[in-house]
């Protein structure tokens, strides 16, 4: 009895055994280090968040660009053919061959037709033109109201069946008042082919027009495109604007990340849209097993604990009570021979812990690396702009244009950069990057050499921690203004044909009439059949008898 009393004593002064005390140093380490951990694996789904939303809104600003090149292309060849005599001459028996030819030489357009106020075709590429009914079709209405070229909604074509959008030319006379209208269908559904076939099949790009119609649609296009925007997504994005990101779900029940940009020449919306559960299916993955790794490490360390205390807890004990025996027993000596357990298990959990951190460390590395290289290995120059001005970054494309080393091009102010005839407008082109949804613009920028080239300046702004910066994305569209100038001087040339071969018909057509005269004269037949032309007292043509 007496041999237990020196170990009660000790145990009922102690507040903590050395079990509790271990196993209160694993959960005083394990506790913050989960924190830690959460902390980490957070700011990797943050990451994740932000490089998608980058890419979605990168997919939406460059699908709006090429959308407005093709309107823009459509609006320049419909100007050109504007300022043509024959078409501005209305005439259906002289109708303009440049109609067909240039409805054949575009992918999307279908028919281009060249209408009078009263909305009679006068001239088609297509044999069988929708007649005066075209004066209760929306497109025409605006054509004759705003009298300027514009771009329609979505619209069924009675004829076709198939969903287009027109591209109208008002034609004015001297008075300014609307005599003729020219008039572009173009199928979206062959345009949308055109522009998006080459999508990842996950990847989801929209177009809505001014009434929330959907124009193009990627996935399941034959579904939706002319369709108007559900009411329930209405709600959500109707009120979104050019260069928002978001996440919501679609018409679809799909969920994704989503970014807008805008068609300015058509006031029309492009939503870019990206899978969530796609995007950040490996990020989540990562997540389950960082996080079942962490749960492991933790109770494995939490039994290491408990056993480490347990076998320390028994030899002590049992050295205390032979310790009160051997008193007892006059004093002779004992002796225990057990030792704790190693620990080198919790050390290799520890080290996989650390190597799977590494490698999702060097996982974010090596998709913000993807993403830069991406921007800098784009055909087009990008540019990234300072509130004073100057450039602050740039891609291998602006190096190679501009003709200058890193060095020279970083700090540079960006207005150095135009040529000296367009620096006054600098200040005007540049606040259009303050609009929503950015500005764009065209102006000259010069190489090293000092030569200059045409360019077209896509601007935005965004915010880098708390700093305001502007974006530019320029396109040297040098081979576009020379194709400009050859069709200009291709059709000056095809007039000056027209009215040199017009001439030479008329000049023959006068001598024949000459030499019929003479022949009456000389009481012979005449020996050219010019009825078409001639008509007798009767009003016979030819003078032929009744």
């Amino acid at each position: 009895m007496s041999a237990q009393r020196p170990l009660a004593t000790a145990v009922a002064r102690r507040r903590w055994t050395i079990r509790a005390q271990l196993v209160a140093l694993v959960l005083a380490v394990a506790l913050p280090a989960s924190g830690l951990l959460a902390y980490a694996l957070i700011g990797a789904a943050q990451e994740a968040r932000t490089a998608a939303l980058a890419q979605v809104q990168f997919l939406a600003s460059s699908s709006a660009s090429r959308i407005e090149d093709v309107i823009r292309d459509g609006q320049a060849a419909l100007d050109g053919l504007a300022r043509r005599p024959r078409v501005r001459a209305l005439d259906a028996r002289d109708c303009d061959p440049l109609l067909e030819h240039m409805v054949a030489a575009r992918p999307g357009y279908t028919t281009l037709t060249l209408r009078d106020h009263t909305g009679r075709a006068v001239c088609s590429s297509r044999p069988d033109p929708v007649g005066t009914e075209s004066t209760r079709f929306p497109w025409f209405a605006q054509a004759l109201a705003s009298a300027r070229p514009g771009v329609g909604d979505a619209w069924l074509h009675p004829r076709t069946g198939r969903w287009v959008s027109l591209l109208y030319h008002p034609l004015t006379d001297d008075g300014g008042l609307v005599a003729g209208v020219l008039g572009l269908s173009v199928d979206v559904r062959t345009l949308q082919d055109h522009l998006f076939g080459s999508l990842p099949a996950h990847a989801l790009v929209s177009v809505l027009d001014r009434r929330n119609h959907f124009l193009m649609r990627s996935i399941d296009p034959d579904r939706w495109i002319g369709q108007p925007l559900p009411a329930t997504q209405a709600a959500t994005v109707g009120s979104r604007r050019g260069g928002e990101t978001f996440e919501t779900t679609g018409v679809d029940g799909v969920t994704r990340f989503y970014a807008v940009a805008t068609v300015p020449s058509a006031g029309w919306t492009v939503f870019a849209a990206l899978p969530a559960g796609e995007v950040l299916a490996p990020q989540r993955a990562r997540l389950a097993r960082t996080a079942g790794l962490g749960i492991a490490v933790f109770l494995v360390a939490l039994a290491l604990a408990y056993g480490i205390g347990s076998a320390i807890a028994r030899p002590i004990g049992r050295l205390a009570r032979a310790a009160a025996g051997a008193l007892q027993e006059s004093g002779r000596p004992f002796e225990v021979a057990e030792g704790s357990a190693e620990i080198e298990a919790v050390a290799s959990e520890l080290g996989r812990l650390a190597a799977e951190r590494e490698r999702q460390r060097g996982e974010r590395a090596a998709l913000v690396a993807h993403y830069e290289r991406l921007l800098k290995s784009a055909r087009d120059i990008y540019l990234l702009i300072d509130g004073e001005g100057r450039i602050a970054d740039f891609n291998d494309a602006a190096l190679e244009a501009y003709g200058a080393a890193p060095e020279t091009l970083r700090g540079r102010p960006l207005i150095e950069l135009r040529a000296p005839e367009c620096r006054a407008a600098y200040e005007s082109d540049w606040r259009k990057a303050e609009a929503a949804g950015g500005g764009l613009f065209d102006t000259v920028h010069l190489h090293a050499d000092g030569s200059r080239f045409p360019v077209e300046v896509s601007t935005s702004t965004l915010v880098i921690d708390g700093e305001v910066f502007r974006q530019a994305f320029i396109r040297d569209i040098t081979a576009r203004k020379a194709a400009e100038d050859t069709l200009r001087r291709q059709n000056a040339e095809l007039d000056r044909f027209n009215r040199a071969a017009v001439g030479r018909e008329l000049d023959m057509i006068e001598l024949k009439r000459r030499i019929n005269a003479l022949s009456r004269e000389l009481g012979r037949d005449p020996p050219y059949p010019l009825g078409f032309l001639e008509a007798d007292d009767d009003g016979r043509p030819g003078g032929a008898a009744p």
